[in-house]
């Protein structure tokens, strides 16, 4: 295990990170203040996964190579402002495990510097592809696109994950990425269904040998990928729920089979990233963070919600007020026949019940997050509290 992913496990609660924050070409935060948010990313956050707008395949040299450009000036830039702070804000760049754009080509980009130049050439991974055909076909003979978007064969293609030239090709430009300095790559796209007429198991097993086949060559660094935990998937140092949680009791997205996917990460011996974007799966205070907060899991931040809540109007009061409340003393627990669990600096209360539940706590021990010392709790159905001892 990394030691990366040491230090992560062993910060205190809620470790938090930054979900797929996009960087412009000059290094900023995209359509942001970029000072304020990076200010931000400095103070709260434990590490952050980061796009590069217009190159998500990282392609470019100036995306993901130049100093002074792109990915590797935000880098340092985060760098020297957490380090100010007396912290280490780790940063790993989004890069595609499944699936290219077509303007990752020369022909979108006659006159961009690629710096991969497979096959010797200044061309980018989508001619490399089309060069040696190595794009997946379904038993119809068809490429195979991204099965979600309305993308077609001419916009966004499934590369074939068997070919062992497709895996070196893989592993070595996310290392030639990672070389650039940062801790690590957030693979996309690790998916467990939805693409159709293809031997899925083959070519997910070819993903997990492409992401093992970079771990080999990069133990020390952190391999993040999408999805939730899953048997085929191995390699992968972080795994990943994004939204997969409502208030319920049943179905897929319930309380129970949140926390099942929970436990399957930490039985694999991966972390897991909670993330938060849909305030439809509940509010952020008095659910998403609390549940999160009865696993191991990472809870992950955007810049906004996708209801249009912003980082600076929502999220950051409410961690602000939450702050650290240590680390676990156990696991979660039923008491008073709601879940609970205990932490050196508070407590977490979830009422997974569909009655209203008032909670009797020890006397003098603990205040909410407003600062009020509490002794009594009434929480409402499917809902929770995070608690800080006095």
């Amino acid at each position: 295990m990394s030691k990366i992913i040491d230090d992560i496990k062993n910060r205190p609660y809620p470790r938090l990170m930054g979900n797929q924050w996009i960087i412009d070409e000059d290094g900023s935060l995209h359509n942001s203040d970029n000072e304020t948010r990076l200010n931000f990313i400095a103070e709260h956050l434990d590490y952050i996964t980061i796009n590069k707008y217009g190159d998500l395949f990282l392609d470019f040299q100036k995306s993901c190579i130049d100093s002074f450009q792109g990915l590797v000036r935000f880098k340092n830039d985060l760098l020297r402002k957490s380090l100010s702070l007396s912290r280490r804000v780790y940063v790993f760049p989004y890069h595609n495990m499944t699936d290219c754009w077509y303007y990752q080509s020369i022909n979108s980009y006659p006159n961009e510097s690629f710096w991969m130049q497979p096959d010797g050439q200044n061309i980018g991974t989508w001619d490399y592809m089309t060069n040696h055909d190595y794009w997946l076909s379904d038993t119809n003979n068809e490429i195979v696109t991204y099965p979600w978007g309305g993308y077609t064969n001419a916009q966004r293609r499934f590369w074939d994950s068997r070919i062992s030239e497709v895996q070196e090709y893989w592993a070595n430009h996310a290392i030639g990425i990672t070389m650039q300095g940062f801790d690590g790559i957030f693979a996309d796209n690790w998916l467990r269904s939805g693409v159709q007429n293809v031997d899925l198991p083959a070519i997910q097993n070819g993903w997990n040998t492409t992401g093992q086949k970079y771990k080999d060559l990069m133990p020390d660094k952190v391999l993040i990928g999408n999805s939730p935990a899953y048997s085929p998937f191995t390699s992968r140092d972080i795994c990943m729920l994004e939204d997969r949680i409502s208030p319920a009791l049943t179905g897929d997205y319930s309380i129970p089979a949140y926390l099942t996917y929970s436990d399957n990460a930490a039985s694999m011996n991966q972390l897991c990233q909670d993330t938060y974007w849909d305030e439809t799966k509940g509010e952020l205070e008095t659910f998403r963070l609390p549940m999160c907060l009865l696993t191991d899991n990472v809870f992950g931040v955007c810049g906004g919600t996708k209801q249009g809540r912003t980082l600076e109007d929502y999220i950051l009061p409410i961690l602000n007020k939450v702050g650290k409340i240590g680390t676990p003393t156990g696991d979660r627990y039923i008491d008073q026949d709601v879940l609970t669990r205990d932490y050196t600096e508070g407590k977490v209360i979830m009422n997974n019940t569909d009655s209203v539940k008032n909670i009797t706590l020890q006397a003098g021990v603990y205040k909410n997050i407003d600062d009020r010392q509490v002794d009594v709790v009434e929480l409402q159905p499917l809902l929770g509290i995070i608690l800080k001892k006095v």
